[in-house]
This record gives C-alpha cells, sequence and structure tokens, in this order.
C-alpha cells in the first residue's frame, strides 16, 4: 500500500496485506535490511527519515505506530 526509499536509493520498505506485512530490502546486495515485525492488521503508511541515521515509521489498521533505527532496520518503539 506504500513504499518508502532512502535518500541514496539503496534501502527500500514497501507495507501491505499478507502473511508479511513489511519488507526492507537493500536495493543494490538484494538481501534484507532489516526485520519488521509487530504489527497485528494491514498496515498503511511508512516513511523514512532521511539523511542517515535513518529512522522507520510505519502506521496499520491496528491503531499503532511503530518506530524502527537503522540499517539494519531494528525495533525501538510502539505508540
Amino acid at each position: 500500500m506504500d513504499l518508502a526509499w532512502t535518500d541514496d536509493s539503496q534501502k527500500l520498505v514497501a507495507v501491505g496485506t499478507g502473511k508479511k506485512r513489511a519488507v526492507a530490502v537493500n536495493i543494490e546486495s538484494k538481501t534484507s535490511a532489516g526485520d519488521i515485525i509487530g504489527h497485528t492488521a494491514s498496515l498503511l503508511c511508512c516513511d523514512i527519515k532521511n539523511p542517515k541515521p535513518y529512522a522507520l515509521v510505519l502506521g496499520g489498521e491496528d491503531k499503532e505506530c511503530q518506530f524502527f533505527k537503522g540499517p539494519p532496520f531494528k525495533f525501538e518503539k510502539t505508540f
């Protein structure tokens, strides 16, 4: 449902519905850029704070906002 990428266009985050609701990928090496877990419903939006150090925020239908620091993106807190 939403995409966000870093200012150097090397890391991409995509969110939506399904078993794996969010994925963070390092485009150049085609590897994971972190484990994004914790939401219990579909994700609606995401954004990355640029420039470095990067931070990621996700919002979903479960009425939670989760914050991650990285990369690799690691869970920081939930509101």
